[in-house]
């Protein structure tokens, strides 16, 4: 194994461990289920050209997102159910294309959806009924394509990109015995545990010719811990298939490769018995990740299906009882339906208690059917009559679903003598016994009820009045929009109609002449001085300050007149704030002021306006005095407030406005601080040292670096196991907050006659691992050095050199990929012995 598949391998194992407990999926469960002279196929096919575990697979050349595989229908069978499933690795890929014989690149859209989340990573499948295109094409090739997987470098890592399909057929051929074929599908994550699903409602007629069918996803070659299926206790194989390897890449139906997927059927007529009644299935899974997908099976089955239906339900005149026919029918089935099977009836549903009760007079053959007649109590009113046909399931069907039937039943009760009355309003007319009629009257009638029972019924019409006035309303447009008595609004003067229902239900008409008196709407600005105020408005409101105003008055007609004023109030107060700088002075009017005061001056109006009054406002900025202190580190420069730099220490004063004074003080830093680490050390490769600095001072932090092969960077003394030579810096931080730094060069020792070289590099220029080369003590000379990529391209070369810088990761001045590659290296020692090395190294980037 590599050492790629190997770091592939470890990383897989651990996340699995920590992941296996969080496998979200849709679980495996009964589907659907089809009986008659029926039995099942599969065929399918996966996208991978290769096993996504095997060390060549490459993620978006192995995976391709469409391929074809061929279906054959038996002859002279009948499509009934054909579904077709696909699944992949990634969030879900729902829409593919489907082409077959006569027919090209049909788009299909997931009819149910399925995800599940493994090691972080998402995987779906999907299913879609396709019967009548498999009916109506037949036999043939058949393609899917546009099938897309995530080839992401997550997925490749883990061996995890997969993508096929496949497609379910359940057939009819009157050929085949009469058997039972069950679905089970969901989308499953299994990974070291079981699954049980139990096969119940049968009874075993003939175990020949049961067969089970599944298809699974993403399984692997490489063994694992058991993989293995159970029918009834015992696990299953055939000569495709071991035991303890189940899900191993195969496809019954297929020669072609099928790699990361299982579509597999069985001959299991002798892991059942002549009448069992139930088949327990387990399956399970080792070490290994599998997508349990769908699951199909048949067998012989040898029940009844009962069926009921309800053919007539009445009730004669002077009867209170109900009768009943119904017939009780087996059919599409294989086996009597028994002697004294109940048959149970209820009002409306099954909730509550059955109102009759009834049995099964005969054994009822395949195909036949048995009519009985009932009576029970009228239940009164109109209702359902629901029968059910074994309702307790004691005998066992093929179909336990269809066992009901409902019948609506309309009861009524002997009509002695019934009295009606009809009103209407004077000009209609109502329709009575195939008459019309307009006037007052009285009639007597004897009809038949749909029951066929007399019904005596005496009837009169009563003519009602109707009603009309009319009235006049005034109204000033504040009343706008006025409300007519028939609930609508009224915006201008006129004559409007309404027409309602009176006390006696006729129409009762109602006419307003409706007048909209005007309003007077004025506006006007009026300005006066503050000392004018208040200020009183028309109708004697007092205004108080400037502002919008609306006078109501009454004008001729008693309506409003609105004046809207305009009040204004010329502003003549004013503040003026002056600041002026210690020992300056301002002049204001003719005057000049060096102090703090404050004076008021008015200015009169010579236009006729108001006077205005000036507060004037004189204040002293007063002197504001900083002061900070800096330590300067060695070879470091300070900031000043106004933006100067200065790297010397003394006592700096800025002024940054006419009153703002700052004091800075700068000192040095005196400290005499070191690590005391030593210049260099010696350690053979393999083994580690402790690099243990001894500080004069009380460091804060520390930090080593580069981190490489360090067992910790942020401890003041750490242990380094390095592969190469390399100098460690270590860099701290003293109680003045200034940095102190010292080294270490650590050269690594070989053993005699004994070479390192490294399995992997990283050429990304940063000065560490930019070169793939050896190290030893005793290296003479290098006889061959020679680099060669996967499949056998001579990429670097260099012959008998007495030393070498390595290989720099590129190829005709082109940086490769990261992969595997394979080095060649014979070595001649001082000792005149020579080495041959070789094996895989990685470029990491």
């Amino acid at each position: 194994m590599t050492t790629q598949l190997t770091f592939r391998f470890l990383l897989f194992s651990l996340l699995l461990l920590l992941q296996v407990s969080k496998l979200p999926a849709q679980a495996v469960s009964f589907y659907e289920e089809y009986h008659g002279h029926i039995s099942f196929d599969w065929f399918g096919r996966s996208n991978n050209t290769e096993d996504n575990s095997a060390s060549g697979f490459s993620c978006s050349g192995d995976n391709q997102s469409s391929s074809t595989t061929m279906i054959n229908i038996p002859s002279g069978a009948t499509v009934k159910k054909a579904i077709l499933y696909w699944s992949g690795s990634g969030a879900g890929d729902f829409d593919i294309k489907f082409s077959g014989p006569g027919f090209t690149d049909m788009p299909i859209s997931a009819g149910k959806q399925m995800t599940a989340t493994f090691l972080l990573k998402k995987f779906f499948a999907a299913s879609y009924d396709i019967t009548s295109t498999i009916a109506n094409h037949g036999s043939g090739d058949y393609t899917v394509s546009d099938l897309q997987a995530d080839q992401s470098f997550s997925h490749c890592v883990f061996n995890t990109v997969y993508s096929g399909w496949s497609i379910l057929i359940v057939y009819e051929n009157p050929t085949l015995p009469f058997s039972t074929v069950k679905i089970y599908d969901g989308f499953e994550a299994m990974r070291d545990n079981s699954k049980n699903i139990s096969i119940d409602n049968i009874l075993i007629e003939s175990p020949s010719n049961t067969k089970l069918g599944l298809l699974a996803w993403e399984s692997d070659n490489a063994f694992s811990p058991e993989e293995s299926i159970s029918v009834n206790g015992t696990k299953i194989s055939d000569a495709s298939n071991p035991w303890n390897k189940i899900f191993n890449q195969t496809n019954t139906n297929s020669s072609l490769p099928n790699y990361n997927m299982d579509l597999d059927i069985f001959d299991i007529s002798n892991e059942v018995n002549l009448g069992d009644i139930q088949i327990p299935l387990k399956i399970t899974v080792g070490g290994d990740l599998i997508f349990l997908n769908a699951i199909a099976i048949a067998y012989q089955n040898q029940l009844p299906d009962a069926r009921v239906h309800l053919d007539t339900a009445y009730s004669p005149c002077d009867n209170p009882l109900i009768t009943l026919t119904f017939t009780v029918i087996n059919d599409n089935c294989n086996d009597f339906l028994p002697q004294g099977t109940p048959i149970s009836f209820y009002k409306n549903n099954t909730l509550g208690p059955a109102i009759a009760d009834a049995y099964t007079l005969s054994d009822i053959p395949i195909g036949g059917a048995e009519s009985q007649t009932i009576q029970f109590p009228n239940p009164g009113g109109v209702v359902d009559v629901v029968a059910v046909v074994d309702p307790s399931m004691t005998v066992i069907e093929l179909d336990e679903t269809n066992n009901t039937d409902t019948i609506a039943l309309t009861t009524i009760q002997i009509p002695i003598f019934t009295s009606l009355a009809d009103t209407i309003c004077f000009g209609d007319s109502i329709l009575w016994d195939g008459q019309y009629y307009n006037t007052n009257v009285l009639l007597l009638d004897t009809t038949m009820a749909y029951n066929g029972c007399d019904s005596i019924t005496d009837w009169s019409l009563t003519i009602m009045d109707k009603i009309e006035n009319m009235t006049e309303v005034t109204i000033c447009p504040t009343a706008i929009p006025y409300l007519l008595p028939d609930g609508a609004f009224a915006n201008t003067s006129g004559t409007y109609t309404s027409v309602l229902t009176a006390a006696n239900g006729c129409d009762s008409t109602i006419i307003v002449d409706l007048t909209v008196r005007p309003n007077d709407t004025t506006s006007v600005t009026t300005t006066i001085c503050p000392n004018d105020l208040p200020y009183s408005l028309p109708n004697g409101t007092l205004a108080d300050t400037a502002g919008l105003y609306v006078a109501t008055l009454a004008n001729q007609f008693g309506c409003d007149s609105i004046l809207f004023i305009d009040l204004v109030v010329p502003n003549t107060e004013w503040l003026i704030n002056r600041e002026i700088c210690p020992g300056d002075s301002v002049l204001i009017d003719g005057q000049y002021f060096s102090h703090d005061t404050m004076f008021t001056s008015i200015h009169p109006s010579t236009t006729g306006g108001c006077d205005s009054m000036i507060l004037t406002q004189i204040v002293t900025k007063p002197w504001v005095i900083d002061s900070s202190f800096a330590i300067l580190c060695e070879g470091a420069s300070d900031t000043l407030p106004d933006g100067v730099i200065v790297s010397q220490e003394g006592v700096y004063e800025t002024m940054l406005d006419c009153n703002h004074l700052i004091v800075t003080t700068l000192s040095k830093d005196l400290t005499s601080n070191s690590l005391n680490l030593v210049d260099s050390v010696s350690v053979f490769l393999g083994e580690s040292i402790l690099l243990e600095p001894q500080p004069n001072f009380s460091a804060t932090d520390y930090q080593w670096s580069p981190p490489t092969y360090l067992d910790c960077t942020d401890c003041l003394a750490t242990k380094a196991t390095p592969t190469q030579s390399i100098r460690y810096e270590l860099v701290t931080t003293n109680t003045n907050g200034c940095q102190i730094k010292d080294d270490v060069f650590v050269r690594v020792l070989l053993p005699n006659n004994e070479v390192f070289i490294p399995n992997s590099f990283s050429p990304n220029n940063d000065g560490y691992n930019d070169f793939f080369t050896i190290y030893g003590s005793l290296i003479k000379k290098i006889k061959r050095f020679e680099i060669y990529s996967r499949w056998g391209e001579l990429l670097y070369k260099e012959n008998n050199v007495t030393q070498t810088k390595g290989w720099d990761g590129r190829y005709k001045n082109k940086e490769m990929d990261t992969d595997v590659y394979i080095y060649l290296i014979e070595i001649e020692f001082t000792d005149g012995t020579t080495q041959l090395k070789s094996g895989d190294l990685t470029i990491w980037r």
